[in-house]
């Protein structure tokens, strides 16, 4: 598989008191002014070979410029544990040219511009280093071009009527407090309400599955056929362990021949993954020769013959069961024909034609009859064939009738029956002329 990432994280002022601003100027490469501050922030980066922002619809045209976006995102997130940007890293595959990863940039930037956020991204381009950050504005933008007044709020809790939910002691009571100049008030619960979906771990996983469509589409037009796939292992159903991200810092440790802590935690993955590979070979071996010696034992135990001659060959123990089959045959075709017979009037030709048409399952030395629908008709014919008494074809009208008469009472068609009792009526006069 092409090796790619992408990785979020968040730029907030609770992180040392981190600098929008000079996040901005880092990744970019430039020399931006901090007006919080008064610093000027310079950053000379020779891999940063492409930067550009993409605005979402409303948003002021100034904000285009970099300095003058993160110097307005600082104004308005005053807070202390503000959130001010939420950034992307995006690992391109060494199989991409920098055309090719600056068009999936503008492309994906664009994509998330076109749900709000301002995105200011940025290309590096080291030697087996390909990668792209993203800042991302964390505060939607209003009709008027304006930074929304919250991103998060606090509503009142409401049931399935709509009414207020009360926050309830260990009693079971209504909870209260007592305010000064207003008196007693009731407390409510409360539930924090988002402005946008932007935090949540679906819509970035929405991004992850967007940008991996970016990422392959390029990858085929240049021949390869791995995909990219930022699903976890546990989300593919994959029994592996995930590796850690080693960082261009840790793969410099080890070209200079020294040993780095996350490369040699990776190698310990590497090798654990490679046993665990080997494992699920010999389980999935196991579970197919057992699988295998399951399917032998059953078709040793149970098996379906053609008719009783190819039954005995195979099982010459059987043989003795001859009469016990035939009698279960009969009594099962004639029950489904619902047709009934004297026992006296069965013979040996009858047996021998009912059981040379009749599919035989033997199981543990064990033979019964295994009379299908289908196969239903030529069983019955081979054996009326067979059964010599006078008016025989009248015998199977008239219980070919009393069949139809059961089921349309059974269907409550009176119409029908009251019909099928005068043709029955009608042969009995017939015959005895």
């Amino acid at each position: 598989m092409s090796i790619s990432f992408c990785r979020a994280r968040m730029i907030t002022r609770k992180s040392s008191g981190r600098s929008a601003v000079a996040a901005a100027a880092y990744r970019a490469g430039e020399k931006l002014h901090d007006e919080e501050s008064g610093k000027d922030w310079k950053y000379k980066k020779e891999e940063a070979i492409y930067s550009k922002i993409t605005l979402p619809q409303n948003a002021p045209a100034e904000f285009a410029d970099r300095e003058t976006l993160w110097n307005s995102v600082q104004k308005v997130e005053k807070n202390a544990d503000s959130r001010l940007a939420r950034e992307l890293v995006i690992a391109f595959p060494n199989e991409l040219s920098q055309e090719q990863a600056r068009q999936i940039t503008n492309d994906f930037s664009q994509f998330l511009a076109d749900k709000g956020m301002c995105v200011d991204a940025a290309l590096h381009w080291k030697n087996g280093n390909h990668h792209a950050h993203l800042m991302l504005t964390t505060r939607k933008i209003d009709k008027n071009g304006h930074w929304a007044e919250w991103k998060e709020r606090k509503e009142y809790a409401r049931d399935e009527k709509g009414n207020k939910i009360p926050l309830l002691d260990k009693n079971g009571k209504q909870k209260t407090r007592e305010r000064k100049g207003k008196g007693v008030e009731k407390l409510w619960k409360r539930v924090s309400v988002l402005a946008d979906d932007w935090s949540k771990k679906t819509e970035y996983n929405s991004w992850k599955k967007e940008l991996a469509g970016m990422m392959n589409a390029e990858l085929e037009k240049v021949g390869v056929s791995d995909k990219v796939d930022y699903r976890s292992y546990k989300e593919r159903g994959i029994d592996k362990v995930p590796q850690i991200h080693e960082g261009y810092a840790a793969r410099a440790i080890e070209a200079r021949g020294e040993k780095s802590f996350l490369c040699e935690h990776n190698r310990e993955i590497r090798a654990l993954n490679a046993k665990i590979e080997q494992t699920q070979k010999i389980e999935k071996r196991i579970a197919e020769l057992k699988k295998q010696k399951e399917q032998q034992q059953k078709a040793k135990q149970e098996k379906i013959y053609p008719n009783w001659d190819a039954a005995v060959a195979d099982n010459p123990k059987i043989k003795n069961q001859q009469m016990y089959v035939a009698n279960v045959a009969f009594k099962t075709v004639l029950e489904m024909k619902n047709y009934k017979l004297p026992p006296d009037h069965i013979n040996r030709k009858m047996i021998d034609a009912t059981l040379k048409e009749t599919q035989i399952k033997v199981k543990d030395n064990i033979a019964i009859p295994n009379i299908t629908i289908p196969a239903l008709p030529a069983v019955f014919n081979a054996m009326m064939d067979e059964y010599k008494i006078p008016n025989k074809a009248n015998s199977i009208a008239f219980a070919e009738i009393s069949a139809a008469i059961k089921s349309a009472v059974l269907n409550k068609d009176y119409d029908k029956v009251f019909s099928l009792i005068e043709k029955m009526q009608t042969m009995a006069n017939e015959m005895g002329r």
